[in-house]
């Protein structure tokens, strides 16, 4: 949860993130499932939160779309 508080992120960011320390994948996948449900997670609200900070640098759309 703690990495939550800071920013959005997507699901493979957190899936890669609890991977790196060493979590069972199982237990990464039911901890990702479950704060999904809860909405703690959300992919649709990662990429509008990526949109808005990319926007607000002066990228472009192509930029934008690649990234994502």
């Amino acid at each position: 949860m703690s990495l939550l508080e800071r920013r959005e992120h997507s699901k493979l960011d957190l899936l890669q993130k609890l991977s790196l320390r060493d979590f069972s994948s199982t237990d990464i996948d039911a901890a990702i499932e479950t704060i999904a449900k809860k909405d703690y997670l959300s992919d649709e609200r990662f990429a509008a939160c990526r949109c808005r900070y990319q926007l607000n640098r002066g990228y472009d759309w192509l930029y934008i779309a690649n990234e994502l």
